[in-house]
C-alpha cells in the first residue's frame, strides 16, 4: 500500500514547521487507520489553505495535499474492498446478519467463533462453507444452549470442526468472532432466526489491531478453559 506520509515529505514542498507539526499530528492518529487517515488528510488541507492564506507556502502544496486526500479516500476500498473502518449494524432486520456472513465469508486463514447459540442454518451454512475451504475454524459455545431445538453445533462437530463448550451452572454468554486475526465482530446479536426477525440487537466490527489482540487473548483463555464438546 502506497505510504501517505512519506508521499507528503518526500516531496519537500512543505515548510519545515509545518512538516514538524504534521509528523507530530500523524504519529497521534496513523495507528487508528484508515478513518484516522481521511481525518488527517483533511486537516492537512486545511493546514495548506491557512498557510497559503498566510502567504507562507504556494498554490503547488495545496494541490499536492488536496490530490493526498482523494488518495486516502480511494484506500477506504483496497483490492480485496476490505474497508478498515467500523462497522455497525442492528435488528430487526438482515443488516447483522449480512456482516456476520461477510466476515465469515471473507475469511482466509482463521474463524474464532465465540458464540452463546448458533442456530441460524444460513450462518451454519457459510460456516461449514469456511472449514471446507480450508479456513481453521474453532468454536466456543455454551453446553445449555448446544441441545436447544434447532442447535447446529452438533452438525458442526460433525463436519469436523472443533468445538468446546463451557461446562458450569453459568453461561458462556459471548458472542464474537476473531477473522484471520485482523477483525473483530461482536455485541449482542444471536446467531439465531428469532435475533434476525424480532429482537433489537446489535453487531459492531472493528479492525483496531489491540482490539483484535485482546479479543484473541480472551478466546485463548477460555478455549484453554472450556471442555471439547461430547
Amino acid at each position: 500500500m502506497y505510504s501517505l506520509t512519506d508521499g507528503v515529505f518526500q516531496l519537500g514542498r512543505i515548510p519545515k514547521e509545518m512538516r514538524r507539526e504534521l509528523r507530530a499530528e500523524i504519529g497521534l492518529t496513523k495507528a487508528g487507520g484508515v478513518q484516522s487517515y481521511s481525518v488527517w488528510q483533511r486537516h492537512c488541507f486545511d493546514r495548506a489553505q491557512e498557510q497559503i492564506a498566510a502567504g507562507k507556502a504556494s498554490e503547488e502544496v495545496l494541490q499536492v495535499l488536496f490530490g493526498l486526500i482523494q488518495m486516502a479516500e480511494s484506500i477506504e476500498s483496497d483490492s480485496q474492498g476490505d474497508s478498515k473502518a467500523s462497522e455497525w449494524a442492528f435488528s430487526p432486520g438482515r443488516d447483522c446478519k449480512n456482516l456476520i456472513l461477510r466476515e465469515l465469508n471473507k475469511a482466509t486463514k482463521t474463524l474464532d467463533l465465540c458464540v452463546f447459540t448458533i442456530s441460524d442454518d444460513e450462518i451454519t451454512k457459510d460456516i461449514l462453507a469456511a472449514h471446507r475451504k480450508g479456513v481453521c475454524v474453532r468454536v466456543l459455545t455454551d453446553n445449555d444452549k448446544s441441545f436447544d431445538a434447532g442447535s447446529d453445533i452438533q452438525q458442526l462437530v460433525d463436519e469436523g470442526i472443533q468445538v468446546r463448550v463451557d461446562q458450569t451452572e453459568n453461561h458462556m454468554h459471548h458472542k464474537f468472532m476473531i477473522r484471520d486475526k485482523q477483525a473483530v465482530l461482536t455485541g449482542s446479536y444471536n446467531w439465531t432466526r428469532s435475533a434476525e426477525r424480532f429482537n433489537q440487537e446489535n453487531v459492531l466490527l472493528l479492525f483496531e489491531a489491540p482490539v483484535v489482540q485482546q479479543y484473541g487473548i480472551e478466546f485463548k483463555r477460555l478455549w484453554s478453559e472450556l471442555l471439547p464438546y461430547k
